[in-house]
């Protein structure tokens, strides 16, 4: 089941909820969030409500108020004080993960469909270093997909601490033999320096990969 995927991911300290975009009603959205919405076409008001549902179910187990989940300047989710959390979704799965802020200074989430990632998008997403590692794998289209998933939650995970907006060629993920990987920083993005590595995890999912990624407060990643 996906619940035990992510509780095998995520660990103790991790809060989590699951939802199915298109089974949460627009009406899950509190009022202050209706303007998120305002512009968005069908399917993405669905997944923004089961996102934003599933936030507010996640923070009631880590016993945090379930209050509206705003949104910042480069689209993050805006969290209560005191909490870190992160949402994910694709067309068929939403996740939302939060943990109490004494205990995690970072938490990133990504699920992607677990199928190949189209050859033309590689050299979009990829460095030189991975681009190379892809034409050693035999099946360099699931690594793709895989190396974009953990910069995607590698990205969510540092950003609320350094507020800036990485690309693509600023971080290389660094794959493991057991569903582990490395993302090292090939930039500054204060309090990161250039070389600092985020370590992560892989799991499968149903029909998804989902990358965590996160850093708690003395440094370490799970």
């Amino acid at each position: 089941m996906i619940e035990d995927a992510l509780s095998d991911l995520l660990g103790p300290r991790v809060r989590f909820a699951v939802r199915i975009p298109g089974e949460v009603p627009l009406t899950a959205l509190m009022a202050p969030e209706e303007h998120l919405a305002a512009r968005a076409v069908d399917k993405r008001r669905y997944e923004l409500a089961a996102g934003r549902d599933a936030a507010r179910a996640a923070l009631r187990l880590l016993g945090a108020p379930a209050i509206a989940i705003g949104r910042g300047r480069r689209g993050e989710p805006l969290w209560p004080e005191g909490v870190v959390g992160t949402i994910t979704h694709t067309d068929t799965l939403c996740v939302a993960a939060v943990a109490d802020a004494g205990a995690m200074r970072g938490l990133g989430l990504d699920a992607e469909p677990e199928e190949p990632l189209d050859r033309e998008l590689w050299s979009l997403i990829t460095t030189r270093e991975e681009h190379v590692a892809l034409q050693d794998d035999p099946r360099p289209g699931e690594r793709a997909r895989r190396t974009f998933c953990a910069k995607e939650a590698a990205y969510k995970c540092q950003y609320p601490l350094s507020g800036t907006f990485l690309e693509f060629e600023d971080v290389v993920i660094r794959h493991d033999a057991d569903d582990r990987f490395d993302a090292v920083f090939q930039r500054s993005a204060p309090p990161f320096a250039a070389g600092t590595t985020i370590h992560g995890r892989f799991v499968r999912a149903g029909a998804h990969v989902i990358a965590g990624a996160w850093i708690d407060n003395e440094g370490e990643t799970r």
